[in-house]
């Protein structure tokens, strides 16, 4: 009498059991697959911050240089006690490194909400973000002393348009305080870019072992 429910019931058991199997196979399967597109588009994501770290590597040398032409025609101009040979690189030039950035800001965005998150990786493009900000920090404050020097020069009041008129401004003492100034924050924006060109360098080395290269 007890053996057919006894016999039900394990049916049962067995049928839900195939039911849960399947259930958590599938759900097996779909975070398999979730997995392989996430690492599929971290990898194409890397791959694209790996470009661009180049171009700005190579872009950042020569924003180096143009800054180290407007230092260098900065201290011709106090050496001289004038600006009339040098007045272009050291007063009308200025120098304002634009990095390309996206891929990188993308990146960092996907690292902090992935499984697949490589935390060493996120550190290390999260400094050179931040050297990268003290790097223009140090520009746009030798920008601002080239704008007061500009200004200066206008306020002075003669005719800039006339070659012989406007000699005196190029010796005026309070325009070369500026141009001073202004070399310091030329010279700190040349020493900032050490730190993060090396930066730049050690993230590509981590972006290519990412990769298997």
């Amino acid at each position: 009498m007890a053996g057919p429910p006894t016999s039900a019931l394990t049916n049962t058991l067995r049928e839900a059991g195939v039911v849960i199997f399947s259930i958590l196979l599938a759900l097996a399967v779909d975070a398999w697959w979730d997995g392989r597109q996430e690492a599929k588009q971290a990898n194409v994501v890397a791959a694209a911050v790996e470009e661009e770290m180049l171009v700005n590597a190579t872009s950042l040398t020569e924003s180096v240089e143009r800054h180290r032409a407007i230092a260098e025609a900065i201290r011709e101009a106090w050496a001289a006690g004038t600006s009339e040979r040098v007045h272009g690189p050291a007063v009308l030039a200025r120098e304002i490194w634009e990095p390309r950035t996206p891929a990188l800001e993308a990146f960092l965005s996907l690292q902090s909400r992935s499984t697949l998150a490589d935390p060493d990786l996120r550190i290390q493009l999260g400094t050179v973000v931040e050297l990268l900000r003290k790097y223009r920090e140090r520009e746009l404050r030798a920008a601002e002393f080239q704008d007061r020097a500009r200004e200066r020069i206008a306020d002075i009041g003669l005719p800039i348009q006339d070659s012989i008129a406007r000699r005196p401004i190029y010796s005026d003492q309070v325009m070369l305080n500026y141009l001073a100034l202004r070399q310091i924050e030329e010279v700190a924006a040349i020493q900032a870019a050490g730190p993060l060109a090396a930066g730049i360098q050690e993230a590509l080395e981590a972006l290519a072992a990412l990769s298997g290269r």
